[in-house]
């Protein structure tokens, strides 16, 4: 088996502007997606071991809805992204904010090993985990990267596609995100799919970029994707409507 800390090794940084900032340490409670599934949070309350709800006041965890918050794709995700929204052209993976590893893993096994995957995760902890996983279960065609994004441009490739679950906005301040987003716009190629969630728009839109993002970044319509995927399940089509889908458009300066 495969050991999984206690506790957050991550000191998550609480947005104070923009999409997230209604989260706190007091009214937020981060479950990951990858290990738990919504029967499992379920079962967690009933058996009294998690609340969804606190008390504003004395912090009882009994009158008011908290957040729920997750840094992972749940594994219905990860299986979407591979068998709906990736083409089959795609040579190159790259999961930015690999957390416990859940998209390279899915990478690796919804595509037989046959796309190169690279993982980039700064929390050597989570690193260590995931290689432990692709070693017992020789996971192919895998490299994961202990490193901050921006010292990596090397990583961009073409025919690409680009995995992010809000990897900026609990773990770096301001400056640094709108660094962060300057960088990969600099750097991801030209017809690369983007696969973020949720929509960007949200989480820059407090951010002062030097770029504006729907010049930069194609929308696609997923709606017939997440409807089939989804197969009548309007709570299951809701959850892969959250992962939005883009091409990366050339700039003025590339196009001259």
């Amino acid at each position: 088996g495969i050991d999984i800390p206690s506790k957050e090794p991550n000191k998550l940084k609480y947005p104070t502007e923009g999409f997230d900032s209604d989260c706190t340490e007091l009214n937020t409670c981060e479950i990951d997606s990858f290990l738990y599934e919504d029967d499992d949070i379920d079962a967690l309350v009933e058996h009294g071991m998690l609340s969804r709800t606190y008390c504003p006041t004395c912090s009882s965890r009994d009158t008011v809805p908290l957040n729920f918050i997750s840094h992972s794709l749940s594994r219905l995700q990860v299986r979407f992204i591979f068998d709906k929204l990736m083409p089959s052209t795609v040579q190159h993976v790259l999961d930015i904010g690999s957390r416990l590893g859940a998209v390279i893993y899915g990478s690796s096994l919804f595509t037989k090993g046959s796309v190169s995957t690279v993982g980039v995760e700064m929390n050597k902890e989570y690193v260590e985990i995931a290689q432990k996983v692709i070693r017992q279960f020789a996971l192919r065609n895998i490299e994961i990267l202990t490193d901050d994004i921006r010292h990596l441009a090397h990583v961009f490739k073409d025919n690409q596609i680009i995995i992010m679950n809000n990897v900026f906005s609990f773990f770096l301040s301001k400056t640094e995100q709108e660094e962060c987003w300057e960088f990969l716009h600099q750097n991801m190629r030209p017809g690369t799919i983007l696969i973020h969630h949720p929509p960007i728009e949200k989480v820059v839109a407090h951010l002062n970029l030097s770029f504006d993002i729907d010049t930069w970044l194609e929308p696609v319509d997923t709606m017939a994707e997440c409807e089939e995927y989804g197969g009548g399940c309007q709570e299951t089509c809701e959850e892969m409507e959250g992962l939005v889908k883009y091409i990366v458009q050339e700039t003025v300066a590339e196009q001259a």
